[in-house]
This record gives C-alpha cells, sequence and structure tokens, in this order.
C-alpha cells in the first residue's frame, strides 16, 4: 500500500507534535516534582534559640539545585531579601525586614517551592 505525499506529510506533522507534547509534558512533570518534593525543614526549635548565638533578623535558606533560585528570591522579597550566598551550595542569607518574626519567616519560607531547609545565621 503506497500513501500519497500530502499523508506523508500529515504523519510527519502528527509525529512531531507528539514528540513536542512529550517535551512540554516532561518539562512541567519536572517543575511539578520539584514543587511537590519539598522536603524543607526546619532543624531549629526558635523558641530554644540562646540569645547571641545567631545574628538577628537573619536565616541561612538551602534551595534545591534543580529549582530555580529566581522564583524562590522573588517570594522572600515580601519579608527581606538575599544579601549573599553560596550559590554552589545553594545556601543563601536572608537579611528579613525589622519587624518579621524569624520563626513566623521561617515557618513561610519551609512552604516555599524549592526550599531545602532554614535555620538561624549562627555566629
Amino acid at each position: 500500500m503506497q500513501h500519497s505525499k500530502a499523508q506523508h506529510n500529515t504523519v510527519k506533522r502528527l509525529a512531531r507534535s507528539i514528540v513536542a507534547v512529550c517535551l512540554a509534558f516532561a518539562a512541567l512533570s519536572s517543575v511539578v516534582s520539584a514543587r511537590t518534593d519539598n522536603t524543607a525543614t526546619l532543624p531549629v526549635d526558635f523558641d530554644q534559640l540562646t540569645p547571641g548565638s545567631y545574628a538577628p533578623n537573619e536565616l541561612i535558606v538551602g534551595v534545591h539545585s534543580r529549582f530555580p533560585l529566581p522564583a524562590t528570591a522573588r517570594a522572600l522579597t515580601q519579608i527581606g531579601a538575599i544579601v549573599d550566598g553560596i550559590p554552589a551550595l545553594g545556601a543563601y542569607r536572608v537579611v528579613l525586614a525589622p519587624h518579621i518574626p524569624m520563626r513566623e519567616a521561617a515557618a513561610w519560607i519551609a512552604t516555599l517551592p524549592g526550599v531545602r531547609y532554614v535555620e538561624p545565621n549562627y555566629y
């Protein structure tokens, strides 16, 4: 059975469309898994911190390497600013706005997609 050139072109276009949909689905599923695989931990009981053992209003935030930092950084601007970090380690120092309590900020940051951990900036 021989196919016409028009049928052949239709099959080629359909195959390209299927490949494009599969690639889009793969990209989307990796973003979704990064968002749902949020294993952020709060390794510290903020109520038990010894005054003077940490920098007031500063947190260290660890970010998954597979998650884009700009999305997390934009969210952090609501409560403070990333002032420096070590991108190779995915660790960033966040200075909170003066009116933001550290415990509440840490709990909120831990819920952000891509965040691995949140802890005080110990001296």
